[in-house]
């Protein structure tokens, strides 16, 4: 089937990762809006914890929200915790490495840390002894 605005807009789609695959398949920037409980947050695990290699940048609006993420992709997809920086006023840890040039293949920030500091602090990050740019931003 080929995709459409239509076919990747129709209402009562499961966000599921595969739903997630068409959707960047179909275009590289997308605003995927939907209510409270309807598994945007799920789907989207699912789909870094399969593409995290390449390089995710995750920002959301409150460390809570982080922490939840972050223990998704480790206990529900098996990413290794070491793959994961979680930055925000609060993880002192992380904010050190990160102070000190270590990053991980997927940063989780707040907006607030985003906005304050300067965003290529975490658009790049080691890969195989070369910096690369992360490929997907949320």
């Amino acid at each position: 089937m080929t995709e459409t605005i239509e076919t990747l807009s129709a209402p009562d789609q499961k966000l599921e990762v595969e739903y997630f695959h068409r959707v960047l398949n179909f275009t590289d920037k997308a605003v995927i809006a939907a209510p409270c409980g309807w598994g945007k947050t799920l789907g989207m695990c699912a789909y870094m914890a399969e593409h995290y290699r390449k390089g995710v940048l995750y920002v959301a609006e409150r460390k809570e929200q982080l922490e939840d993420v972050q223990e998704r992709l480790i206990k529900a997809h098996g990413v290794p915790e070491d793959d994961i920086g979680c930055y925000h006023g609060e993880n002192t840890e992380q904010l050190t490495q990160l102070a000190a040039g270590v990053t991980k293949p997927i940063a989780l920030l707040t907006y607030s840390r985003i906005q304050s500091h300067h965003p290529g602090k975490y658009v790049l990050y080691p890969a195989n002894a070369r910096t690369r740019r992360r490929q997907l931003l949320i």
